[in-house]
Order: C-alpha cells, then sequence, then structure tokens
C-alpha cells in the first residue's frame, strides 16, 4: 500500500510539539526526523520551517527511508527550477536591496509565463548590467490589467494615487500589450550570495596557496588527486582555523586562479583535518542551478580521501548538509570588519535598540538618530550599527555610564565633541553621545547621510571605495580611515556643512 506524505522541516522545540501533541515531551527520532502517531506528517528539525509532500510512499516507510526521499526531492526540484534573467533600472533595484520592494511587476507575456514558485531571478541594474541581484520567486498573481493589480497591491503603495500609478506603468509597458497579456506580480524574496576567490582550478593537481586576508600569491605545490571542481575561499570570513572560509564552486565553468566570483550557497561538506573541523561551503555561481547529488558527493568524498596521498595527513570527509547550515555557518564566520552588502535589517536593529536608549536617556534625548553608512540604503558597509544621541548639555554626558553599562556598552573614549560606546552583541553597535551646546559631530553625520541617501551616484562611488580600502586594510583600521576622507569631505561639501558648525546652529538654519 502507498500513501502520501507531508513534509516540514521546523524546528526542533515545534517538532517535538506537533508530534506529541503539544506536551511538550520528547520522544526518540532518527537524525532529526519525527513523525505524529496514526498521521502520514513527517517533520524534519531544522532552523528553518518549509514543507513539500512526498507523493506515493510506501506505508511502511520508515524513518530512514524519508529522509532518503526528501534528500531526493530536494535535488530534483533543483533540476526542475529555473533561472530567468531580467533587468531592472535604479530605484527598483536599489529598492530590493534595501529590502522595500516585495514584488516585481511585468506584462504576463511569453516570456513571464515560463516563471514558477520556487525559480529564481537574476536581476541586472541598468545601464552597465554589471551589477546583479537574486532572488526567489515565492508568489505569482496575474491579473486582467494594472488597475485591477494596482487595487490588490495598493497596500503596497500607499503614496502613490491609482491613476498616476498606472500612468507610470504605461512609461514602461504599451496599452495594447496590456490587453493581450493582462499582468503580473512576481512576489520576491531576495537571496543572499557571496564573493569566492578562486585559488585552484578544477582538473588540476596544482594547489595555490594565497595570503586570504590579501588575497597575496604565496607559492604551489602539487597534490595527489585533481581538483573536482573550482576552489577557494569566501572574502570577508574567518572560520576556526583562523583562515577564511573555504568553499567548492559546484560548476562546469573553467574559472581561473584569482577569479573573484559570485556565488549562492547549496551545501555544507562537513570535514575534519587532523583532528579539526575545516567545513566546506559548496556553492554555485550565481544564475546557475546545481543539487549536491550522489555524483558531487563521490567526486568530492574521492578528492578529499586522498588528496593528500604524498603526505602523512588524515582529512575525512563527515555529513553533507543542506543551504541552512551553510548559511548558519557563513553567518557564525564572516569578518565582523568586512564590508558587505546592504541589509534592511539594520533599520530594524536600530529601531529596537533607540527603544533602549530612550528608556536610558528619557527626556534628556533630544534625538535619536541612525547614522553612518548601515543608515543609508543600498550602501555596503561593516555591520555595524551606528546610532547618535543628542543631549543638551556636554557636562551631563558621564551621568549615563552605569544604565548603558547595564545594556551591553563599554565606554570607548570621549572628545569635545562626543563620548563613544561599543556593544557587540548579541548585534554591533556604535554609540556617540553628542552635545547641543559644542561640537560639530551631529550636523556633520546627518548631513553627510542625508546627502548620500538622495544622491545614489555618490553614494555607489563611496561604496567602491570602501571595497576597494578595505581589500587593502583588512584588519579596517589605519589606512581604511584615512583613505575615505576626501570622499566624505566632498560630499560635505556638496551638502554644504561648515567647520565648527554646533547642533544649536545648525537647527536654528533649518
Amino acid at each position: 500500500m502507498y500513501c502520501t506524505r507531508v513534509i516540514w522541516t521546523c524546528t526542533t522545540q515545534r517538532a517535538t510539539s506537533l508530534v506529541n501533541g503539544g506536551s511538550g515531551k520528547t520522544k526518540p527520532c532518527f537524525k532529526g526526523w519525527m513523525r505524529r502517531k496514526h498521521k502520514n506528517v513527517w517533520f524534519k528539525t531544522t532552523g528553518k520551517a518549509r514543507s513539500f509532500i512526498l507523493k506515493n510512499t510506501p506505508l511502511n516507510c520508515s524513518f530512514k527511508d524519508v529522509w532518503s526521499l526528501s534528500e531526493h526531492y530536494e535535488e530534483n526540484s533543483a533540476k526542475h527550477m529555473k533561472v530567468h534573467e531580467m533587468k531592472l533600472t535604479e530605484k527598483p533595484f536599489d529598492a530590493i536591496v534595501a529590502g522595500s520592494k516585495k514584488y516585481e511587476l511585468r506584462l504576463n507575456d511569453e516570456k513571464r509565463q515560463q516563471v514558477q514558485v520556487g525559480d529564481k531571478i537574476v536581476f541586472r541594474k541598468l545601464p552597465d548590467l554589471e551589477k546583479k541581484l537574486l532572488v526567489k520567486v515565492t508568489s505569482l498573481k496575474s491579473y486582467t490589467d494594472f488597475g485591477e493589480m494596482f487595487d490588490d497591491l495598493k497596500s503596497e503603495y500607499p503614496d502613490w494615487q491609482k491613476e498616476d500609478w498606472i500612468e507610470g506603468m504605461y512609461k514602461y509597458y504599451d496599452r495594447e500589450d496590456e490587453q493581450k497579456y493582462g499582468a503580473l506580480a512576481i512576489g520576491i524574496e531576495m537571496l543572499p550570495t557571496f564573493e569566492v576567490f578562486v585559488e585552484n582550478e578544477s582538473d588540476s593537481d596544482q594547489k595555490n596557496i594565497y595570503n586570504e586576508k590579501t588575497q597575496e600569491y604565496i607559492k604551489t605545490v602539487t597534490v595527489s588527486r585533481k581538483y573536482p571542481y573550482a576552489y577557494g575561499f569566501l572574502l570577508d570570513t574567518t572560520s576556526g582555523d583562523g583562515d577564511n572560509l573555504d568553499c567548492f564552486v559546484i560548476t562546469e565553468q573553467p574559472f581561473k586562479t584569482g577569479s573573484i566570483v559570485e556565488v549562492e550557497p547549496i551545501g555544507l561538506m562537513e570535514q575534519i583535518d587532523d583532528g579539526e573541523e575545516d567545513h566546506n561551503i559548496l556553492a554555485v555561481p550565481v544564475g546557475e542551478v546545481a543539487a549536491v547529488n550522489d555524483e558531487v558527493k563521490e567526486k568530492l568524498t574521492d578528492f578529499i580521501d586522498h588528496v593528500f596521498d604524498h603526505l602523512d595527513k588524515t582529512v575525512e570527509v563527515g555529513r553533507f548538509l543542506g543551504i541552512d547550515a551553510a548559511l548558519s555557518e557563513i553567518e557564525k564566520t564572516q569578518d565582523e570588519k568586512g564590508v558587505i552588502r546592504y541589509d534592511s535589517n539594520w533599520q530594524v536593529e536600530f529601531e529596537k535598540e533607540k527603544q533602549l536608549l530612550r528608556d536610558v536617556f528619557g527626556d534628556s534625548a533630544i534625538e535619536i538618530e541612525h547614522i553612518g553608512s548601515t543608515a543609508v540604503e543600498g550602501l555596503a558597509a561593516k555591520p555595524i550599527i551606528d546610532l547618535a544621541v543628542m543631549i543638551p548639555d556636554h557636562a551631563d554626558a558621564d551621568k549615563y555610564s552605569n544604565a548603558l553599562e547595564q545594556i551591553g556598552y563599554k565606554f570607548h573614549s570621549k572628545s569635545t565633541e562626543r563620548h563613544f560606546y561599543q556593544k557587540r552583541k548579541p548585534t554591533a553597535f556604535n554609540l556617540s553621545i553628542a552635545y547641543a551646546d559644542r561640537g560639530g559631530f551631529w550636523p556633520r553625520q546627518l548631513m553627510f547621510r542625508d546627502y548620500l541617501r538622495s544622491h545614489p551616484d555618490l553614494r555607489d562611488e563611496y561604496a567602491d571605495l570602501k571595497k576597494d580600502l578595505i581589500e587593502k586594510y583588512p584588519e579596517g583600521v589605519g589606512g581604511y580611515s584615512e583613505g575615505k576622507t576626501e570622499s566624505v569631505q566632498k560630499v560635505l561639501d556638496l551638502a554644504g556643512w561648515k567647520d565648527g558648525l554646533t547642533y544649536n546652529e545648525w537647527k536654528s538654519t533649518l
């Protein structure tokens, strides 16, 4: 006899509750799998909730059998999933990066009719198409015309009038095509991508060794097996051994040594190197589709088992894990000092921290602002959120020290224009207490921030400069800060900032 089983992946706590009818008692399970009694509903305990259906599975199917079937399901999903390419102008492209754009709106023409939920889209930014981002299609909504689409999605566009919004769509699409095809709203979710520096080419037994922090070549040695795939390391990461996180790029593309490839993680291969964990991320170039199937596993296992046969060195392959494990490993190893892509969650974290600071400063806080690079949508930045609190009198700044320590801040330094604190767990913050009666810190920071917010060309220029500097000065100090001085001053000059302008003087001019 056969049946259909629903597979849910969820947290261990949630699965335990569902399996045991909410009793909270834990029952033995096979490698994270549990089954609700008398029901063909199975749960895989992971950090992220998902679900899928396995049809025509044997009624007496064991936990181990279901585990195997689920892995084949994910492999087959990768085979059938498509990657589409589309172009976007600057404003909608940046809105996706900032996390404020949830739907891509198009004609429902022949090309768009090929898109399915679960597919991926690579958006390339006009006009040069060099910048790109990757999204997953989460939903598809079709409409007879743009008016019907606006009525359904108007909550996403609160500042628009229907007529103006529709006219805006006609700038890109003909009315005749609208009548012929109708409209399509593609629900999207931006996917994380990372950059890999390729040290070793596929089908080569030459192992190139680089300084992973500076990408400077050191030497080349011959190993006992040819690399089955391009191999290198993720930029801006530091794993347990002090090196960057290693990565195999699962592709047939012949990437050359020294290439920097933007990739999407698809899994993780556990590896034990002379008793030490040295796990490898498994990834594909953005725009490609692949799965960690049996063939990939066999190639990698054979390579790891024999690559150091010429040395007295023991390397073992452990489990092959999924995307969630890969992302978790990357998150643990990402350098705090690395410049990374803009994350819309920075604004969310700021709002949470702002409430904590309100409790500390009370009515003494004239203003609390999100400053620095993380406050500029679309700007790459170090993942440290800068905040500033304005108080009336510099003489009162010291009295908040104990209360700030209670919420995790440590005093760092003070100057004629601010007291400076730092907090690193669970989220990294830099806090500046500025004074209304003296110092130009506040107007300088806000004028710089606001000018970059309203001038995307300067924002992108500044982002490129920071990435160049962090490569030259990977420690993120010294030359990194000095290298930004000229660019910062250029923006301030354009914004109309004047040296010595205090908060009170600046406010009087607004």
